[in-house]
């Protein structure tokens, strides 16, 4: 694998990750496999992957339970691990989503105070 795009995403997961210079590789069964070793954030999660080019594979992110981390990303051919990236994806923090504004106007001057949900 030589590199991947993008090199981060939410730890909620869903961000399209595309393996980019994988090469030829046969066998029914592609997986990405998102790890890590570290004391504190230690597992392994894995997801579906497909071809999108000659030489690339896509897959999803799956959720990861500890924002921040830094996890590595490899690729499994029916069940035997045959690469690995060198770059390390990153799970960030969720950004909050805003779904309301109350009220929705206010003094020109300032001071009004709003509620976000």
């Amino acid at each position: 694998i030589k590199s991947i795009f993008p090199e981060s995403g939410p730890a909620t997961g869903g961000t399209n990750v595309v393996l980019m210079g994988v090469g030829n590789i046969d066998g029914d069964e592609l997986t990405c496999v998102f790890g890590s070793n570290t004391e504190i954030n230690a597992g392994w999660a894995y997801a579906v992957a497909q071809w999108v080019s000659p030489t690339d594979i896509k897959c999803v992110t799956p959720e990861w339970s500890v924002p921040g981390a830094n996890v590595s990303l490899s690729l499994e051919v029916d069940g035997t691990r045959i690469a690995a990236s060198s770059s390390l994806f990153h799970y960030y923090q969720n950004t909050p989503i805003v779904e309301s504004i109350y009220p929705n106007f206010g003094d020109a001057h300032g001071g009004t105070i709003i509620t976000l949900r």
